[in-house]
C-alpha cells in the first residue's frame, strides 16, 4: 500500500484527536482505531463496510464474520493486509496485534468474540484503546505472540 505524502503529520494529528478517546464499542473501538490509522497514512478508509452497522459487542462480532467475512479481528486484518510480520518488522502507523494478557492493562478487547487487541505502532511505542484512552506500550515489549501488519 502507498502511504499519502503527508501520512506522518496525518497519523500525528491522528493520535492527538484520539489520545483522550474513551472506547466506545460503537464510536471508538480496536478495530476502528487501527483502520483510522491505516486510512491517516494512506487514504484508505477500510472501516467504511462496518461504520454504523453495530450497537453492542455481539453485535459488532456478526458484522465481523458478515461483513468482513472473518472470525476475528486479526483474520480481518490478515485478509486485507497479508500475512502477520514479527514486530521488528512494524513501522509507524502500522497495525499491530497483542495477547491481551501480556499487556498487563485493562483493555476492553474482548478476546472470545475478536481475538487479540489491536494497536497502532508510533515510534518506541504502539497504542493500544484503553477504557479511558490511548495508552503507550513499548512495540518491542509486546511478547514474542505479537506481530505487525504493514500498511
Amino acid at each position: 500500500m502507498t502511504r499519502l505524502d503527508n501520512w506522518q503529520t496525518n497519523l500525528s494529528e491522528l493520535l492527538k484527536s484520539r489520545m483522550a478517546e474513551p472506547f466506545h464499542i460503537e464510536r471508538f473501538n480496536c478495530l476502528m482505531w487501527g483502520f483510522e490509522a491505516v486510512q491517516a497514512v494512506t487514504g484508505v478508509d477500510h472501516y467504511a463496510p462496518f461504520r454504523g452497522k453495530f450497537k453492542t459487542a455481539k453485535g459488532a462480532a456478526k458484522v465481523l464474520r458478515q461483513v468482513g467475512q472473518a472470525e476475528t479481528s486479526v483474520e480481518l486484518l490478515e485478509r486485507l493486509f497479508g500475512e502477520k510480520k514479527p514486530l521488528a518488522f512494524a513501522r509507524r502507523g502500522d497495525i499491530v496485534a497483542a495477547d491481551v494478557a501480556t499487556l498487563g492493562l485493562s483493555l476492553p478487547s474482548d478476546v472470545e468474540l475478536f481475538g487479540p487487541a489491536i494497536g497502532v505502532a508510533y515510534g518506541l511505542n504502539s497504542y493500544f484503546l484503553g477504557e479511558n484512552g490511548l495508552v503507550p506500550v513499548e512495540t518491542l515489549k509486546l511478547g514474542p505472540e505479537s506481530y505487525g501488519f504493514c500498511c
